[in-house]
Parts: C-alpha cells; structure tokens; sequence
C-alpha cells in the first residue's frame, strides 16, 4: 500500500503518521466536536505530545516512506494513538476515577503516547513512553519532557529537560561485531519539588545531576532491550553504519538483522542542571 503514497503526484510527504492500537476508525470518530476537521486536531496534538514530552515520535510521510525503502537500515515509526474510554483513561493514565463524562466530551479519549515500529513492512511492536523517549535520546530528538528523580534527603523533584547541548554517535567494527559510542549532554532546570532539603547546594546538585544521568541511562537501555528482542533497528544504527562506515555496510546489510543484535553501546553521559527553583523547599511538604 505504501507504494502509491510514494507515487501519487497528488500527495506530499509531509503528512504525520499514526497507527492506532485497536480500531482505526475509533481515531477519527472521537475528534472533540470543537475542532473543524479531525485531521488537524491530530496533527497539533503530535506536535504538542511529541514536542512537550518528548514521549512519541512525529514522523513524516516521506520520512517513513525512507526507513522503508532503507533495506533494514533503520526501522520505521510512527505515533501510537489508542482510542480509550473515559474510565480507562482516567483510571490507567491519570489514576482517577471518573464515574460519568461530561455531554460536550466524547466517549472515548485520544491518547497519545509512545510509537510504533516496523519490521520490514509489518508492524513489529510498540514502544511505551520511556522506550520511545529512550529511542529519541540516541537519535538526538529529544526535545523537552519531565523527568521525576529522587530528591537528596527525601522528596522528589522534577527536571524540565530543556535542550540537547551535544550529541555524537560514531559507530564502529570491533572483533567482529559493531559498537557505537554515544556522547550525550543535556541542559535542563529544576521545577516542582517535596521536601526540605536544599536542592541549590553543590553536594545535592551534583549528586541530582548523577540521578538524572542513571534515569536517562534507564530509558535508553529500555529501548535497547526492545530492539535486541525484535531485532528492528528503531535507532537506526545501520543507517548509522552506512554513512560512516560503507564498506562494512555493504559486507553484513544481507544479514543485518542477525548482526544487530550483538552491537554494544557505549554511553557518556552528561547532564547539567542550568536553573534552580527559586524556592528551597516545599510549604506544603510534612517535615520534622
């Protein structure tokens, strides 16, 4: 089917794909009644899901369309969407319970979180929120997002990822097997927090910076292991291969898909906390 949305002289790339976990036509039917067309309500909500958590992915057509013709180079995405019903939703992503709806609501609730990948041209699996925003964190399209880490001395806080400062991947050929070395540095601010501790002095900063660091670690290799367990190239590390290192390619693209799977990864990993709250503690927290 894909090769008349490549063809037509009628259609553009620049489309978002979406798959939807059950029914398709569920996605269309539950549109709020305030927007004009569904279409366009399902584009602004990728941009805004995709851009404020950095918890899906936003792929164009032509872009899918690419990982496709990639020859197992790079498995495609695209957004996952699930049509739920207002308990489920309330009760399994917000963790309320929500006894009627309100008339102008419809019955079921968009919710839009993680991806969907291919493995070739079938769909090979999901990935929840964390696996995608680990795919996204080695992909350098990590755009914003909340992580909530443990506070030093107790509590939680929060971390407002603002931005990916630096990003580099260089893949390379090791006793017969690829590796990749990523160096990552990411820049964020402190926003809500519970607690008494000081979160602005050096010792809690540092040791913040560290958690973080293991968390970003986490969803990272959250989606490694779903990649290995599938064996499709969500993050795209034969397209990686290709570009660096062609000659290599060209020997294992064949069998790339038995390959993969004993790539290592090497992390370097640095996240700096740019702003702090202008609060050190939290009122309403209950302390000694």
């Amino acid at each position: 089917m894909h090769n008349p949305l490549s063809s037509d002289h009628e259609l553009r790339g620049t489309p978002y794909v979406l798959v939807a976990r059950g029914k398709a036509y569920q996605v269309l039917q539950n549109a709020p009644p305030y927007t004009p067309l569904p279409a366009t309500f399902l584009k602004d909500q990728v941009e805004k899901v995709a851009s404020g958590t950095s918890g899906t992915v936003k792929v164009k057509m032509g872009d899918f369309l690419a990982a496709l013709a990639s020859q197992g180079a790079q498995a495609p995405l695209a957004t996952a969407v699930e049509p739920l019903s207002w308990q489920k939703y309330s009760r399994e992503v917000l963790g309320l319970e929500v006894e009627q709806r309100g008339e102008l609501l419809p019955e079921r609730v968009l919710y839009m979180a993680g991806a969907a990948f291919l493995k070739g041209t079938r769909l090979a699996g999901w990935l929840d929120a964390r696996e995608t925003r680990g795919v996204l964190w080695v992909k350098g399209k990590v755009q914003s997002g909340i992580i909530v880490a443990p506070q030093p001395g107790g509590g939680k806080i929060s971390f407002e990822i603002i931005r990916i400062e630096k990003r580099r991947l260089k893949p390379g050929w090791r006793n017969g097997k690829p590796y990749y070395q990523l160096e990552l540095e990411v820049e964020g601010n402190l926003g809500e927090k519970s607690g008494f501790t000081n979160p602005a002095t050096g010792p809690n900063v540092k040791q913040l910076e560290q958690h973080l660091t293991r968390m970003i670690l986490q969803e990272i290799q959250l989606a490694w292991n779903k990649q290995r367990q599938t064996r499709a190239d969500i993050f795209g590390l034969g397209a990686a291969l290709a570009a660096e290192k062609p000659e290599i390619w060209e020997k294992v693209k064949e069998r790339w898909s038995e390959v993969m799977p004993t790539a290592h990864l090497e992390l370097k990993i640095k996240v700096r906390v740019r702003r702090l709250s202008t609060t050190i503690y939290s009122p309403w927290a209950k302390g000694k």
